[in-house]
């Protein structure tokens, strides 16, 4: 430990540089090419032994070979920044003031995918040949459809992967789930006309305000999971098919947010709804995605992610356990209460996952952007512990 601590108080102006580096550098979902280019660089100066960018745009970093085999995932892209008036500075500017950074990127996700990148090579020195093998990837398109990219990489790929490690915010604790989400579209027919003739058409919206009503209800009987509690559902809006202000509509669309706590599925949801659906002849859909990366591939699918859990006895909580008390001296498990792409690697994958990143849960997506670097540098001890602990012994 003695030994780690100071390889990372001795490169830490290089390590920040680094990071500072890739939050200058914008990178909106399907515009990653810029950063990618610049963490593919950084991996072949640490001495990876091997790096590739795959068809979707992931930067994949590999040390080591064989089984068993570690993935670490952090994304690459970020949300738009806004306007720059409301950080009260430029977001891309890589702000360093009073020990922290900010801008877009520092908390989500820039600065645990360096602390990963910097990590994965020191791990190569736990790693002998047939002992086991580590990749570190960064991802795109997370902020699109969380699970996604690294999907198409796990499927195109075929390798086997034991263990896997999300990095996102969480002030260094240990996350061992999270509830998961989907999206639906309910379509409601009517018969439009004009406004003063509502005996001669059919409204569509007084069909949707019983649907809405109904659905409200629904979060009254909603599973509860122990640790990640209860799922919900929201309407979140309702656009509609008219001519004018003056006109009742031909029909019109509501669309619903679920949250789904770990024992429920995208299709028991999809029954409910279509029961409630169904007296006012009303059409229930999973909304689908469709976006490109920056590589012209297409992250495409439907708008489902789904809820994982991991008990913490399991082998790899508990070695997360020991790597965050032998760099900290103490160890904090919970669980994050957004999604991430744990949702496809335990998800859908069945891959053992746990998720450790600094950086405070707060600052995502806000103004607020930032990351405290004293904490990016204990990351990288610690995922280093962690690989240690896994595939070093």
């Amino acid at each position: 430990m003695t030994e780690l601590k100071q390889w990372v108080e001795q490169n830490q102006e290089e390590f920040i540089s680094f990071l500072v580096d890739i939050v200058r550098i914008p990178s909106e979902s399907g515009q990653e090419k810029g950063v990618a280019e610049r963490i593919q660089k950084e991996m072949v100066r640490l001495g990876y032994d091997e790096v590739t960018i795959d068809r979707m745009g992931n930067v994949i970093g590999r040390v080591g070979n064989g089984r068993p085999a570690m993935l670490w995932d952090a994304h690459m892209d970020i949300v738009p920044a806004g306007d720059p008036s409301d950080w009260g500075f430029d977001p891309y500017a890589g702000k360093l003031e009073n020990g922290v950074l900010y801008g877009r990127g520092a908390c989500d996700d820039k600065g645990p995918l360096a602390a990963m990148v910097v990590a994965g090579a020191k791990a190569k020195e736990f790693l002998k040949h047939g002992q086991g093998s580590l990749y570190v990837v960064g991802v795109v398109g997370e902020e699109i459809g969380e699970g996604m990219s690294i999907a198409e990489y796990l499927k195109d790929s075929g390798l086997e992967f034991d263990f896997a490690v999300i990095g996102e915010a969480s002030s260094l604790r240990l996350c061992r789930g999270h509830k998961g989400r989907a999206q639906y579209e309910i379509s409601v027919p009517g018969r439009g006309g004009h406004a003063s003739r509502p005996d001669l058409a059919d409204n569509p919206l007084y069909k949707a305000a019983e649907i809405v009503l109904e659905i409200q209800k629904l979060n009254e009987n909603l599973f509860e999971h122990p640790i990640l509690g209860s799922g919900t559902i929201a309407a979140t809006q309702l656009t509609t098919k008219s001519n004018s202000v003056n006109s009742i509509a031909e029909s019109c669309k509501i669309f619903v947010d679920r949250r789904l706590t770990y024992g429920e599925s995208a299709e028991q949801v999809l029954e409910q709804l279509a029961g409630i659906c169904r007296p006012f002849e009303a059409k229930v859909e999973l909304m689908a995605v469709d976006e490109p990366t920056y590589t012209g591939a297409s992250q495409k699918g439907f708008e489902y992610f789904a809820p994982w859990f991991m008990e913490e006895e399991e082998e790899l909580v508990q070695a997360g356990v020991r790597a965050l008390k032998a760099a900290s001296g103490q160890a904090t498990v919970g669980t994050w209460q957004f999604s991430t792409d744990g949702t496809a690697t335990r998800g859908t994958f069945g891959i053992p996952t746990i998720g450790i990143g600094p950086g405070d849960e707060r600052y995502p997506h806000s103004v607020q952007d930032q990351i405290d670097l004293q904490e990016y540098l204990l990351a990288i001890q610690i995922y280093a512990l962690l690989a240690q602990e896994v595939l070093g012994k």
